[in-house]
């Protein structure tokens, strides 16, 4: 590690700037992971258990909605953006940004107002006015989470990571947080409406500062190119559609299956469980928003090299990074609950399952991204649905051992999925990046991360 941070900052002006992005990456998306990790105390310490349970399962349907909305855009909108950025090629930036904000505003809209309008005439008779009131609420945020969503996106194609990052996760948590606290210290009270409030609420603040963001930075994005020229930049949307709702799905589905076959307090262990295992995570997440667009302008310059080492390189530095936190977490489990609450504890065995498959996550590297970052996202998808069909089997068998049986099989399907995505890359690219931890490192691998 050592040798690695001195050649990095021996190098030239250019790799220091890279380096500087990396690090400025990893630390904003550690401020999101720990704003999430607050997000959950507070919700765990106002609402206990069985409250954060029902409120984070209305989070889990309307997250699965909104990426139903996007249309695989999100990714999609980095690829294409990156490649015409780097042809300078700003008008067909602004007709793509344009049209993709038409297209979510009419489909996160009707999902919406559908789900709006389901929870008030349909789930009350099932859930009661409460829960029917805070799923109507929390259905309005569809719209905006979506918006700022794909700005983020559009932000990493101009390889622009700080609002990349800030609207990614950063700020929504923030302000959510915020408003949480405001109202505590106000002593208005914080039910699971008022919840749902501050969360729609703090969606519609993001979005729009999402906007003006994107305005005021790039003002000269005012011509357009005709939408025909740019159709065929989506023309494989349905294979990063199909990733995106199915990776929503393998992370959201345990929690809503709970949600209908176990207690509000059962899904509350787990959502707290799975989010602070997510911390794991992080570096590899923090590391992603620098090397996909770097995989993109390397593919399409058939730099096969450059792509392979830093695939590897990136790898490396993730799980050196990364693994601590894993370690951290599997032995101090039951402390780290409790800080939601004591009755939290008890999601312990959770948290250390749900560990070790985000573990395996990051040790296989960016190897998601990198399959579609080469138009290999149709392989890549057909991976992501033999993962969620495995992980939907073993939940349902899973139930009748409670939520940490679910634990199991989301651990499980995401081995599956990384373990999938490695066979696909190595089938299709030669390679894959988890091969990069059991190869000797080289000065010009090791350099190739902030290159």
């Amino acid at each position: 590690m050592r040798s690695l941070l001195r050649r990095i900052y021996n190098g030239n002006s250019e790799h220091r700037q890279l380096v500087g992005s990396s690090i400025v990456s990893l630390a904003l998306k550690l401020f999101g992971g720990l704003a999430g990790v607050l997000m959950t105390v507070i919700v765990g310490r106002t609402q206990g258990a069985s409250g954060a349970g029902v409120f984070f399962v209305g989070l889990s349907i309307t997250s699965i909605l909104a990426a139903v909305s996007r249309f695989g855009l999100d990714q999609a909108v980095t690829k294409v953006v990156s490649s015409s950025a780097a042809n300078q090629d700003w008008q067909k930036i602004n007709t793509v940004y344009r049209t993709s904000l038409a297209y979510l505003i009419a489909t996160s809209g009707l999902l919406s107002v559908s789900l709006a309008l389901a929870s008030v005439t349909i789930a009350p008779a099932f859930v009661g006015d409460d829960l029917a009131a805070t799923y109507a609420w929390m259905s309005l945020s569809i719209v905006a989470f979506s918006l700022t969503w794909i700005h983020s996106h559009f932000f990493q194609g101009l390889d622009e990571i700080k609002c990349y990052q800030v609207f990614q996760n950063l700020g929504l948590t923030t302000i959510f947080v915020f408003i949480i606290l405001l109202l505590s210290l106000l002593q208005i009270g914080t039910s699971t409406v008022q919840l749902a409030m501050a969360y729609t609420g703090s969606t519609f603040l993001t979005a729009l500062a999402a906007h003006v963001t994107w305005r005021f930075r790039h003002p000269w994005y005012n011509g357009r190119v005709p939408l025909a020229s740019v159709k065929g930049k989506f023309a494989t949307l349905a294979p990063f559609w199909g990733m995106s709702v199915l990776w929503q799905l393998n992370m959201w589905f345990p929690q809503i299956l709970l949600g209908f076959t176990a207690s509000p307090l059962d899904v509350g262990l787990y959502n707290a469980a799975f989010r602070f295992a997510n911390l794991t995570t992080l570096f590899l997440l923090g590391v992603n928003s620098v090397v996909f667009p770097r995989f993109a302008a390397a593919y399409s310059r058939g730099d096969f090299d450059r792509l392979k080492r830093l695939a590897f390189s990136s790898t490396r530095f993730m799980t050196i990074l990364g693994t601590p936190i894993v370690i951290f977490l599997i032995l101090l489990a039951p402390q780290i609950l409790s800080l939601s609450g004591e009755e939290f504890s008890a999601g312990a065995p959770m948290l250390r399952i749900i560990c070790v498959g985000q573990f395996f996550n990051v040790a296989t590297g960016s190897v998601g991204g990198l399959l579609n970052m080469t138009n290999n996202q149709g392989v890549a998808f057909r991976c992501s649905l033999l993962a969620f069909i495995a992980m939907v089997i073993l939940a349902v068998l899973s139930v009748p051992f409670g939520a940490n049986g679910v634990a199991v099989a989301q651990a499980i399907s995401l081995i599956v999925l990384m373990a999938g995505f490695s066979i696909a890359s190595y089938s299709k690219l030669g390679f894959a990046p988890i091969m990069g931890l059991f190869q000797k490192s080289t000065n010009e691998a090791e350099n190739s991360f902030v290159r």
